[in-house]
């Protein structure tokens, strides 16, 4: 891959992880703020739309992650960015040479301490029981309706564990994917990671409009079937 195509590759995992930041936000509030938010929904018609809502945006956080973790040789995908990443000495080279057009000095040891922590993390995150159970969710309910996939027979005789992960488990891998794709971007274009930044700001916009959605049992003028 050459460098047209890996920093399109960048730019597509970038619009991808755009969205999936406010898909995230919205999840996390989902969660951490349950309890508010089901006084607010409980007891009332119109309340529907807002579990539809829920439900529409934890799917789309899967998928987002089920993409990004596509084994496809040819998927816009974080192994593909893994297994197309220039060598740390040419990524050096190249960070050297754009800076230098600028008149910065290059640091080096703080591009290798990103790299190597990009690293880290990606190979924990894909051997989190949350990646395993994404790829099931994939096979086995959203690109197909199976019992037994391929993809758990292929697992189980591993002996990777392989039972459902947690809401708050798969939200980490999103947090986690989110961020690599951030990492991925700074060792490629030296542009800052913004994810978590706008993680936390999606979350408090959708914080603030639960805050602000009445208890609709009281208010909602449909009050039976």
């Amino acid at each position: 891959m050459n460098e047209v195509e890996f920093d399109a590759l960048i730019t597509e995992l970038r619009n991808e992880a755009d969205e999936a930041a406010w898909h995230i936000g919205f999840m996390k509030v989902a969660i951490g703020q349950n309890e508010m938010i089901a006084d607010r929904l409980n007891g009332s018609y119109s309340g529907y739309a807002g579990l539809v809502a829920r439900s529409a945006v934890k799917a789309a956080v899967i998928l987002y992650c089920a993409r990004a973790w596509d084994k496809a040789r040819n998927s816009v995908s974080l192994r593909r960015a893994f297994d197309e990443l220039p060598a740390l000495d040419d990524l050096n080279a190249r960070r050297s040479e754009q800076l230098a057009t600028l008149g910065i000095e290059f640091d080096e040891a703080t591009l290798a301490g990103r790299h190597a922590n990009l690293l880290e993390e990606y190979g924990v995150a894909e051997a989190s029981p949350e990646h395993h159970h994404i790829r099931l969710l994939r096979t086995e309910y959203f690109a197909h309706r199976v019992i037994e996939s391929d993809d758990r027979k292929k697992l189980a005789k591993a002996g990777v564990d392989v039972d459902p992960a947690t809401y708050d488990g798969l939200l980490r891998l999103a947090v986690t994917t989110v961020s690599l794709v951030g990492e991925f971007g700074y060792l490629w274009d030296r542009l800052s990671n913004p994810y978590p930044d706008r993680i936390a700001y999606a979350e408090r916009c959708c914080s603030e409009f639960w805050r602000n959605v009445p208890v609709l049992r009281d208010v909602e003028e449909w009050k039976s079937l």
